[in-house]
């Protein structure tokens, strides 16, 4: 039960993004993804698999960088993932959200029942204040063995640690995945009122243990105690990748690119005309070589 961090929301002043981004271009290139969106206030990168996103984008007047959990994932198994918070972190900036989660290998339709009882019978606090009743909410659907499950959330839409507790293996299945078998997540939404920082999103376990209630789920030997706001963490950065091997993983696995040779192998010449279109978008947007 080693928690990890499934979704990550970090902000920072507009003026910060133009360097930052510089930096974390290398690090998304290096998993494949792919930009969708380029506008000004709004860019959005793509997994070619479809498997998750980064997005960027001004909101009310700070410009914030979400990562999903695909692309968190993704980033931990090629071993960036503390390449890219240090990406985040070499500007000033606040971690808004942090998705700190747990997959437990236990069938989901039990567990959801017994925490909503008791979250409803007022049982369940993540701070001082129990939640509420009317903040308990079941979201069930027959799952393809006959049986009711789903998503539990505990806690209100806007509160600063809420509980999102689902049946993975039906989330997989739906979706057309593997069948893992029983599969429970128990995941922890903190905001920045909770005083996460991307210390937690490198190593979320202090924090998923301190938050979640020891009536869910028995903390393991030995968690370290979490203290709100702790900086540093050790940063590891594989040799960046070269920016022709940055090009081939984008060319190689682009199903675009691929559609644009198909397409221009219907007509005589077209091959040609294609190359030709890149040098002419290489001269308008290629930067200097220094």
């Amino acid at each position: 039960m080693m928690p990890f961090c499934d979704a990550l929301t970090v902000s920072m002043p507009v003026e910060a993004w133009s360097d930052v981004r510089r930096s974390l271009v290398a690090e998304i290139d290096a998993i494949g993804l792919s930009v969708e969106v380029d506008q000004d206030r709004r860019t959005l990168w793509r997994a070619l698999d479809g498997a998750g996103i980064v997005r960027s984008e001004v909101v009310a007047g700070v410009r914030t960088v979400y990562a999903s959990g695909g692309v968190c994932g993704a980033l931990r198994a090629s071993g960036r993932w503390s390449a890219y918070l240090g990406v985040l972190g070499s500007a000033p900036h606040r971690v808004t959200r942090l998705d700190a989660t747990v997959d437990v290998h236990n069938d989901a339709p039990p567990v959801l029942d017994a925490v909503a009882q008791l979250a409803r019978a007022g049982g369940v606090s993540f701070t001082r204040k129990a939640v509420r009743p009317r903040d308990v909410t079941s979201l069930l659907a027959l799952r393809f063995d006959g049986m009711l499950s789903g998503t539990l959330y505990v806690g209100a839409r806007r509160a600063s640690v809420r509980l999102c507790l689902y049946d993975k293996r039906k989330e997989r299945v739906d979706r057309g995945l593997p069948d893992v078998g029983p599969l429970t997540r128990y995941e922890l939404r903190l905001t920045s009122e909770t005083g996460v920082t991307l210390r937690d999103a490198h190593d979320p376990a202090s924090v998923f243990w301190h938050y979640l209630p020891v009536t869910l789920l028995s903390p393991p030997p030995g968690v370290v105690p979490w203290a709100a706001g702790a900086l540093g963490y050790d940063v590891d950065r594989p040799p960046p990748l070269s920016a022709a091997e940055r090009l081939h993983r984008r060319l190689q696995d682009s199903a675009e690119f691929a559609a644009l040779v198909r397409l221009a192998s219907e007509f005589p010449g077209g091959l040609d005309y294609l190359c030709a279109q890149a040098r002419r978008a290489g001269a308008r947007h290629a930067s200097p070589v220094e």
